[in-house]
């Protein structure tokens, strides 16, 4: 049995861009998953928030990429971690892709 946060919705796609490191100079590639988690609102129908799921470069391979691929627009689950972050006087929270279980259809 797994551990930790499970985040269940409409595998929307991903995508990756390219930013250059302020510190360093270097150029660098940052992906990202969208997940669509369906939620009754203050009108009483349905819309849709959009959870954006960071993937670390280590783990943005083409395997994963073949199963992001297969999953477009079916339900699935997929587990996270939480990291909170305070940059120059900014703090915020990343959530990011935790490989081990990888991302599967939802039950």
């Amino acid at each position: 049995m797994s551990h930790g946060i499970i985040i269940r919705g409409t595998f929307l796609g991903y995508k990756s861009s390219e930013f250059k490191n302020n510190q360093t100079g270097e150029i660098r590639y940052r992906h990202v998953l969208g997940i669509g988690i369906q939620r009754v609102n203050e009108f009483g129908s349905i819309s849709e928030d959009i959870q954006k799921v960071t993937i670390r470069n280590d783990d943005f391979t083409n395997e994963l990429i073949q199963k992001m691929n297969e999953l477009k627009a079916k339900d699935v689950e997929i587990n996270v971690v939480l990291n909170l972050w305070e940059v120059e006087g900014k703090s915020g929270l990343t959530i990011t892709y935790v490989p081990q279980n990888g991302i599967r259809l939802a039950k």
